[in-house]
């Protein structure tokens, strides 16, 4: 005789907010331990960071410590961050039937590596033409004196606002398999899209247009992008949960 699966307990209110206690508490403990095991690189890459920027002055004496430990922080949450993002995921997968929670899970991990590659993209690409463009304003009498706290709070600024854009695609890819968007549906509401882009961008970015037209400009392909992904999530094959 075979044995049923037992059925899964659904968790009340207090349950999911418990649930959700415990995960963060988790990520928290994994966060601040990869916070130490980055430490002893935070040296290096401030180094590198700092790199493009060429000669930066600190105009209050905590002003270095802090830069530096903003580069742990940041170091840390990104050797965190696929933990962080397995108990996000996994949490979200809760609330989904097992054929969609199949899905989301089999796509969750590219999220990682999407991250990734808009942190790449935009400290070697998008970072030095922003910087190059904002100093060609400097004139004989408009001298640039770049901080570092300043510099720093910009980059990693710009940095991880296009590393969250990069995600774009494969939320639309996802919510696509799962039915809950159609590329009709994207493409007839585009003029809400690119309204809800400017005003995200507006707040990942600095505080100026510049900043944030660089953001929302690859943002807007990024959407396309997503609409081409919703048309092909059919032809990525059916998720098979027998």
């Amino acid at each position: 005789m075979t044995r049923m699966p037992p059925a899964k307990t659904e968790l009340s209110f207090w349950g999911h907010l418990d649930d959700i206690r415990t995960r963060l508490i988790k990520c928290l403990v994994v966060y601040v331990l990869a916070c130490a095991g980055f430490y002893p690189c935070a040296t290096a890459v401030l180094d590198v960071i700092t790199a493009p920027a060429g000669p930066l002055f600190f105009t209050a004496p905590a002003d270095a410590f802090m830069a530096y430990w903003n580069v742990v922080m940041w170091g840390g949450f990104v050797f965190a961050l696929p933990y962080i993002l397995y108990h996000f995921w996994d949490f979200i997968g809760e609330g989904l039937l097992p054929a969609e929670k199949k899905i989301v899970m089999l796509y969750a991990p590219m999220s990682f590596f999407l991250f990734i590659i808009g942190c790449v993209f935009s400290f070697y690409v998008v970072l030095p033409m922003s910087f190059q463009f904002f100093l060609s304003y400097a004139g004989p009498h408009l001298r640039p004196l770049i901080t570092l706290d300043k510099y720093i709070s910009y980059a990693t600024g710009v940095v991880f606002s296009f590393a969250a854009a990069f995600e774009l695609p494969l939320i639309i890819f996802v919510l696509a398999k799962l039915g809950l968007v159609t590329p009709e549906w994207l493409a007839g509401n585009r003029r809400f899209a690119i309204l809800g882009i400017l005003i995200v961008a507006a707040i990942l970015t600095p505080p100026d247009v510049a900043s944030q037209l660089m953001l929302a400009g690859p943002m807007l392909i990024l959407y396309e992008v997503g609409i081409w992904c919703a048309r092909h999530a059919g032809a990525a094959g059916d998720v098979d949960v027998k």
